[in-house]
């Protein structure tokens, strides 16, 4: 089995990872299946709360689950006619784990995508959304995507 990036199941690679792979992803196995309930204890429960550990195994999983709800939602997106695009925006610059998951998730599996690198300062003050300057760069990224990639001068007119 492969190493999680940034080193062996555990440590900053195991807790980074937790992070980037979405808590409800957890309860899904390959396929998209529901996995069945797992009972804790409580220490155990209070402990993944505060030590948000991940084995490799744990990590590649829910990297497996992430690439078949991002591949289904694309499919489902061309089923009913949409070009359909992944927008990543990335406050600050992409460190070297953050560009390995990147490239496990949206790279090897040539999903459609646009990763847009923010100043970390261009968020709201008080919920860390983009601000207005990161909303332009944000649509200024997603036109220039949507037009190099087929979409019909017509979507980009706004009429009134």
């Amino acid at each position: 089995m492969s190493e999680a990036p940034g080193g062996g199941g555990g440590g900053a690679g195991g807790l980074y990872a937790r992070a980037r792979v979405p808590r409800a992803l957890e309860h899904l196995g390959p396929g998209l299946a529901w996995l069945p309930a797992v009972e804790h204890t409580r220490l155990k429960a209070l402990a993944t709360v505060l030590v948000p550990y991940r084995s490799t195994r744990t990590v590649d999983r829910g990297l497996l689950v992430t690439r078949e709800t991002l591949r289904a939602t694309v499919d489902l997106a061309r089923e009913h006619g949409a070009l359909p695009l992944i927008v990543v925006p990335q406050f600050g610059r992409e460190d070297q784990l953050e560009q390995s998951l990147r490239h496990r998730i949206l790279d090897e599996t040539g999903l459609p995508y646009t990763f847009v690198e923010i100043d970390e300062a261009w968020r709201l003050s008080w919920n860390q959304h983009p601000d207005e300057r990161a909303s332009r760069l944000l649509s200024s990224a997603i036109a220039s995507w949507l037009q190099a990639n087929g979409a019909r001068k017509s979507i980009f007119t706004i009429s009134h």
